[in-house]
């Protein structure tokens, strides 16, 4: 974006110094005409002009005489100063020509270079790629594209990391535009994981816009910092009610719902080596003692999606809680560690959950504002069903772990 910017900006500032010193040139020779060769001059000029003028005239006062020249046509005043006998002055008109042909690399960048005497002079130039730099109009979009594309190139770094917050913003003015979750990894290591699932959630259904902060972010860097300083334990373990608790409360993180993804073991004040936690439009999960303990790394990309759905699904439906029986459910409390495996193989509720969430009263203010309950549901479904696929033949076998 920056290299276009300025080869325009340096293409339209080149335009801008050849047609001022055109103007220059023709203030210059309009001066040094006697009233005969000014008269002979605009006649010739007018003859000319009436048949190939399309851009604004130049207009010169000297005396009584107004002299009508093209703002730049160089080869038709050549020709007309020439037939005035001015070969001196048709020569200065010749070298301006030249040097607009060199500036525009030598092919097509003005009318020609006239060699002939008369009025009428033939050309041994390339056509009319002078008129559009004399084009007030065109010089103008040209600068306003400019300028857009150098905008855009300096704005670009804000707007990818906070373009959930432009949505939200215009989902005031045009609520049929889908809601946003971000999600935020605050370590490099999941970048690419959570990027991979966030494209699996957008691509799976589109009643919830799912937009990933990596972890360079500012977004990140502040979650992190605030994570940092709810850990205990040698900096390994993270006490995550207090985090989300304190990030719902902290307007500069952005707008909520917000994911957070991490790789350290979470607690919470009632229970350890939890999965992941919310605390109303914040949540987090972890991937500690994920990988190699409870599910192979091929299953990991389900596991991502699934959290990623069970959390759209609880900020949409807020009432609607866990359950400590294990029926194979999303709601599952997940006591045994193991219960998160036939969680994600089922990928489904069960028939008491489907009813509590047909009937819950949804917070639409968070999610998906203008879908009915639903479609969300069916939304949600289609990112659960797509946990079941992928799970049907990845799953490690592993010792059971359970919450301490």
């Amino acid at each position: 974006f920056r290299t276009t910017a300025l080869s325009a900006l340096c293409l339209v500032e080149q335009r801008e110094i050849m047609a001022n010193e055109w103007h220059m040139l023709v203030a210059n020779i309009a001066q040094q005409l006697t009233t005969a060769q000014a008269h002979a001059v605009s006649v010739r000029a007018n003859l000319v002009f009436d048949q190939h003028v399309d851009t604004p005239l130049l207009l010169l006062q000297r005396g009584q005489q107004q002299l009508c020249w093209s703002a730049r046509k160089p080869a038709p005043l050549a020709a007309a100063l020439r037939g005035a006998g001015r070969v001196d002055l048709a020569v200065e008109v010749d070298e301006y020509a030249a040097m607009c042909a060199r500036a525009s690399g030598g092919s097509g960048g003005t009318d020609g270079t006239s060699h002939g005497t008369g009025g009428g002079g033939s050309g041994a130039g390339g056509g009319d790629g002078g008129r559009c730099a004399a084009c007030a109009g065109c010089r103008l979009w040209v600068l306003c594209a400019a300028l857009f594309v150098v905008v855009m190139a300096m704005l670009w770094p804000f707007v990818s990391e906070h373009y959930c917050c432009l949505l939200h913003a215009t989902g005031l003015l045009l609520p049929s535009l889908c809601a946003v979750i971000r999600v935020v990894s605050i370590d490099s290591a999941l970048d690419d994981r959570v990027q991979a699932a966030v494209d699996a959630a957008n691509e799976a259904q589109d009643a919830v816009r799912f937009s990933h902060l990596r972890s360079g972010t500012s977004t990140a860097s502040k979650v992190r910092m605030s994570a940092e300083s709810h850990t205990t334990d040698g900096d390994a373990v993270v006490n995550v009610d207090s985090l989300v608790q304190s990030i719902e409360m902290t307007p500069q993180i952005g707008p909520k719902p917000l994911i957070i993804v991490s790789t350290r073991s979470a607690r919470s004040k009632r229970l350890a080596n939890l999965y992941g936690y919310r605390y109303r439009t914040v949540a987090i999960f972890t991937t500690h003692n994920v990988e190699g303990h409870i599910l192979c790394t091929d299953a990991m990309p389900a596991y991502f999606l699934y959290y990623l759905a069970r959390y759209a699904i609880a900020f949409r439906f807020p009432d609607v809680s866990n359950h400590v029986d294990t029926r194979n459910c999303v709601f599952d409390l997940k006591i045994n560690k193991r219960d998160i495996v036939r969680s994600m193989r089922s990928a489904a509720f069960c028939n008491q959950c489907q009813s509590d969430l047909r009937h819950a009263d949804a917070d639409a203010a968070l999610v998906a504002a203008h879908v009915s309950n639903d479609d969300a549901l069916a939304a949600f479904e289609l990112m659960l069903h797509s946990v079941g696929t992928m799970m049907q033949s990845t799953v490690c076998a592993s010792p059971v772990v359970q919450c301490s």
